[in-house]
C-alpha cells in the first residue's frame, strides 16, 4: 500500500491557562488516550514543533493542523503550515500542512 494513502492519527493538546494535570481523575482520562494523545503545556516552540512533524512525517503526508482558539494563534500556525508545506510540484507530492481552525 502506498504510504501516503496510509491514516494516523495523532492528538497533541498544548494548554494554556490554569488547569490542573496533576490531578487522578485527569491522569486517568488521559492515560486511556496515552497511545496516540500528547499533552503540552506552556508556549509552544511552533519552528521546532512543525519541523519535527515534516521529519517523521516528511514522505508526502497532508498532515492536518486543528485549533480551537483566538485569531492570533490561527495566524502563526497559517504561517508555520505554508512555511514547512512543500510546493505543489514537488516530487513525489511533497508533504503539505492543511489548517482547520475555529476561531472565538
Amino acid at each position: 500500500m502506498d504510504r501516503r494513502l496510509r491514516k494516523h492519527f495523532e492528538f497533541n493538546l498544548y494548554m494554556s491557562g490554569e488547569t490542573d494535570v496533576t490531578g487522578e481523575e485527569f491522569k486517568k482520562t488521559l492515560g486511556e488516550f496515552q497511545e496516540w494523545c500528547h499533552l503540552y503545556t506552556g508556549r509552544p516552540n511552533w519552528r521546532r514543533i512543525f519541523g519535527e512533524k515534516k521529519k517523521a512525517h516528511g514522505d508526502g503526508s497532508r498532515v492536518g493542523v486543528f485549533l480551537c482558539g483566538p485569531p492570533a494563534i490561527a495566524h502563526q500556525l497559517d504561517q508555520q503550515c505554508r512555511k514547512f508545506s512543500d510546493p505543489k510540484h514537488h516530487p513525489g507530492g511533497g508533504t503539505r500542512f492543511v489548517m482547520h481552525k475555529e476561531n472565538f
